[in-house]
């Protein structure tokens, strides 16, 4: 059991555990099985899977910056909206169909309902706005970064995963020859 700063009191408040192992799981019912006797009333949410990854979060904006170097047509925060795009969107759609996550279905809600009707150039430019990658857990942006890897592939920059990356190396793209 990974217990967060917002401990409760001994009079109630918010309690976070993280349940990782047979032994935080039988905590973390102990836990609540505490709570419950002191205070008679409880409200639990349970959220699963693992949430992204602050180097998966570095690496992908990294990328962005890459592409726009190698690329040389937009800056980086445009490569970010082009991805949210044309990559996160569907991502997010499968888990709208798989999960139905209240923020995930707004989103997907949004880009059908309204950005349907706006022109290509501001269903791009509306992307500042959407969150697409941080509702993403460890899986999903993995296949986020995949897809976006493999696209830019396509138009000639390779984008390296940090276990690709040869010692030394500084910068984590080349361009196609």
């Amino acid at each position: 059991m990974i217990p967060r700063k917002n401990q409760p009191s001994e009079h109630g408040g918010n309690l976070k555990i993280t349940v990782n192992s047979d032994i935080s799981f039988s905590e973390a019912v102990g836990k609540l099985r505490e709570e419950y006797q002191a205070h008679k009333y409880l409200t639990v949410s349970i959220n699963t899977g693992k949430k992204r990854t602050l180097s998966q979060n570095a690496l992908m904006h990294e990328w962005f910056g890459c592409v726009s170097k190698e690329l040389g047509d937009c800056f980086p925060d445009e490569v970010k909206r082009l991805c949210k795009y044309h990559r996160g969107i569907p991502i997010l759609r499968a888990i709208e169909q798989e999960k139905k996550s209240q923020d995930v279905v707004k989103v997907c809600d949004f880009c059908e309902k309204t950005l349907d009707h706006y022109s290509y150039e501001d269903k791009i430019a509306s992307m500042e706005f959407l969150p697409i990658s941080s509702l993403m857990n460890t899986e999903q942006l993995s296949e986020y970064l995949t897809a976006i890897q493999y696209n830019y592939s396509l138009r000639g920059v390779i984008l390296y995963w940090p276990d690709d990356w040869e010692e030394g190396r500084d910068d984590k793209t080349k361009t196609a020859s």
